[in-house]
């Protein structure tokens, strides 16, 4: 059949315009395609941008967290460390180990007795034991009568106590205490008196199945730690004492400033409120 020129310029232009709608087509299709990657895009950066977000919240508690922790370690550290620092000292004025002094320090609380008490005769006993032939003659003819032979106060004490605890008289027992004790100290005493010397030494023992006593290695880390914050406080202190120094010569202007001009000021105000 032969191809007229009219038909195929129909046919030319029908499929132009085919060619036409199906570029339209994709057009639509690529403009659909660039949407939907923009709202990917905007969907991941906003993604991205809650996670950033939501890391920094979360570093942030972790930071407040182990700051918290860190300051009440330290905190605790330094109760720690005052608590062996006053061990060492107060033993040394009882003339006690250390030790002692706080298995001395749990057996007395245990029997009723304060620890202000058991210290206050201690001391009372170490002096009159370090005083030697200038002790009190009745200090001296009490611990003979009691038998008490020790060469220091610690074994002293317990020895005493026991001995007194013998005792069937219980005005002579107050008697004696007192001569060795002192008054105030044996009246108070009288808990760990009545129950004696091996019930106190058993409570002694009992501190350490307990886990109370601190070792020495304890204490000379305590001791350590606490003259060494001691140090560090004192030392920032002299500093902020430097800078205020510093900054005295310039606050003293500002307020001799002050002082001069008030009196303006006030007739300043005095005048506007009129």
């Amino acid at each position: 059949m032969a191809v007229t020129l009219g038909s195929l310029l129909y046919k030319v232009k029908a499929s132009n315009k085919q060619f036409k709608n199906k570029m339209s087509e994709n057009q639509d299709s690529l403009g659909d395609l660039e949407d939907t990657a923009e709202d990917t895009g905007d969907s991941v950066s906003s993604s991205f941008a809650n996670a950033a977000k939501s890391a920094a919240k979360f570093a942030a508690k972790v930071t407040a967290v182990a700051t918290a922790a860190t300051g009440a370690m330290l905190a605790l550290t330094n109760r720690v460390a005052d608590y062996g620092d006053e061990i060492d000292k107060t033993s040394m004025k009882m003339g006690i180990s250390t030790d002692a002094l706080q298995e001395f320090r749990f057996a007395s609380e245990q029997m009723g007795v304060e620890t202000s008490t058991l210290e206050r005769a201690m001391l009372r006993l170490n002096q009159e034991m370090g005083a030697g032939e200038e002790a009190t003659s009745r200090h001296k003819e009490r611990m003979e009568e009691l038998g008490v032979e020790a060469e220091n106060a610690e074994e002293a004490f317990v020895q005493t106590v026991e001995a007194l605890s013998q005792y069937d008289n219980e005005q002579r027992q107050a008697a004696a205490a007192a001569d060795i004790f002192g008054r105030r100290a044996s009246r108070d005493l009288i808990p760990i008196i009545r129950q004696g010397g091996e019930e106190f030494q058993q409570l002694r023992q009992r501190a350490h199945e307990l886990g109370i006593v601190m070792d020495e290695d304890a204490i000379d880390s305590s001791v350590e730690f606490h003259d060494t914050m001691h140090e560090t406080r004192e030392t920032i202190a002299a500093l902020w004492r430097t800078i205020a120094v510093n900054f005295m010569p310039r606050f003293q202007s500002w307020l001799e400033w002050m002082v001069a001009n008030i009196p303006k000021l006030q007739d300043v105000w005095w005048f506007v409120g009129q």
